[in-house]
């Protein structure tokens, strides 16, 4: 599902799970990704993901003593600027910020690219449209007091 929603990875780190390994090196060559492993025991070498799991922890637990929703408080950390980036998560995975219940300027919400793909989704619809009229015929104007006769359907 995650390549699915974000594409196919060129590599994946993972710890050294032997459950169904057969089964995943298959899945890994059939979708052209090198699986990467690190020690189960030795979680320094995830640190990466290690800290990512110790923040979650931390806003869950967080959430929870303030009786809060804690997808909320992951929601709003995905969309905290990074110090040394300058960008939230979100705007590097998505191109924009999420939406969230604090409120936010619809042009901070905006994705760099809207404007290009809406107005290509625009001639797109105009050509469709083009497509399906080309067989249509015109219809006589109308004024108003002309008498208007429908045929009875199938004739």
């Amino acid at each position: 599902m995650q390549f699915a929603r974000h594409g196919l990875r060129l590599e994946l780190v993972s710890d050294n799970n032997p459950v169904n390994a057969a089964d995943f090196r298959k899945f890994a060559h059939k979708y052209d990704f090198k699986h990467t492993t690190s020690s189960p025991r030795y979680s320094q070498s995830n640190g990466r993901a290690e800290t990512a799991v110790k923040v979650v922890k931390n806003l869950y637990q967080k959430a929870m003593e303030d009786r809060e929703d804690p997808h909320l408080a992951l929601l709003a950390w995905r969309n905290t600027p990074a110090e040394q980036l300058g960008l939230s998560p979100a705007q590097i995975m998505f191109g924009r910020r999420t939406r969230t219940t604090m409120p936010a300027t619809d042009q901070l919400l905006r994705c760099a690219y809207n404007d290009t793909a809406h107005d290509s989704l625009v001639v797109a619809k105009h050509r469709q449209a083009s497509y399906y009229d080309r067989r249509a015929k015109s219809r006589c104007p109308l004024s108003v007091g002309d008498t208007v006769r429908s045929r009875p359907v199938g004739q």
